[in-house]
C-alpha cells in the first residue's frame, strides 16, 4: 500500500512540474540588426537590451529587424520599447509600425505600462518603457519602425530616445512549434507512463 501511494505522489510531482516547466518567467527576445537607420549613429545605440545606450532621434527613423524570428500577435501586448530611462517620457514624440514583408506597414497603439522581461533589468524607471500590441491586420511582424516626430537631425536627445525594444510574443520560424503552455514534455510523459506502470503492477500483486 505505501508504495502504491509513493507511486502515486511521484506521478503528481512529475506532473505538477511538467505543467509549470513553461510557466516560470518572461522570456524576452531582442533583435541585433537594423534594416534602416536614418540617424545617421552606429546601429549599435538602438539594438540588443536596454542599457541606457541611445541616440535622439529627431526627425529621423530606425526599423528593427526580427530576422528569422517573428513578433506574433497573441494574448495581451506583443513586445516592448524602452525609452533612455532618464529626463522626459517621450513616447508621444514618435509613431510606432509594424511589418511583416518591409513594405506593408501597420501603426500600433500603445496598450500599457510594460510587461517585465527577462534581460531588462537595467533598465529602472518602468515609465520609460511601454507594450503595444500588433493590429488586428497582422498576425505576425518581421520588422518594426520608430519614425521620430521631429523636423531636425537625430543627436544627443532630440525628441525621441530609443534604447531597445524587446519582444513579449514571439516565435523562431526556424525551430518547430512549442507545445502549449501545461503541455508535459515527452520525457515527463515517459516518467508518468512507468510511474503509472510501477502503480498498476503492485495493485495487480496486492489483488493476488
Amino acid at each position: 500500500m505505501r508504495r502504491i501511494i509513493f507511486g502515486l505522489f511521484l506521478i503528481c510531482l512529475i506532473a505538477g512540474q511538467g505543467l509549470q516547466a513553461k510557466a516560470d518567467g518572461v522570456p524576452g527576445y531582442y533583435p541585433s540588426v537594423l534594416s534602416s537607420n536614418t540617424t545617421g549613429y552606429a546601429d549599435s545605440f538602438f539594438l540588443g537590451a536596454p542599457e541606457d545606450s541611445f541616440i535622439g532621434i529627431g526627425g529621423q527613423e530606425i526599423v528593427y529587424d526580427f530576422g528569422n524570428v517573428r513578433v506574433v500577435n497573441g494574448s495581451g501586448n506583443d513586445f516592448n520599447v524602452y525609452e533612455v530611462d532618464w529626463g522626459v517620457v517621450e513616447f508621444e514624440e514618435a509613431a510606432i509600425s509594424a511589418s511583416l514583408n518591409g513594405i506593408d506597414w501597420y501603426m500600433v497603439i500603445n496598450q500599457a505600462a510594460a510587461i517585465n522581461l527577462e534581460g531588462d533589468e537595467a533598465h529602472g524607471d518602468a515609465s520609460f518603457r511601454q507594450s503595444f500590441g500588433l493590429p488586428v491586420e497582422l498576425m505576425e511582424a518581421r520588422y518594426i519602425k520608430i519614425d521620430g516626430f521631429g523636423t531636425g537631425n537625430a543627436g544627443g536627445t532630440y525628441d525621441f530616445d530609443p534604447d531597445a525594444i524587446g519582444a513579449v510574443n514571439f516565435r523562431d520560424t526556424e525551430l518547430p512549434p512549442e507545445p502549449p503552455v501545461g503541455t508535459p514534455e515527452p520525457a515527463t510523459m515517459l516518467l508518468l507512463g512507468l510511474g503509472l506502470m510501477g502503480v498498476l503492477g503492485m495493485r495487480r500483486k496486492i489483488q493476488k
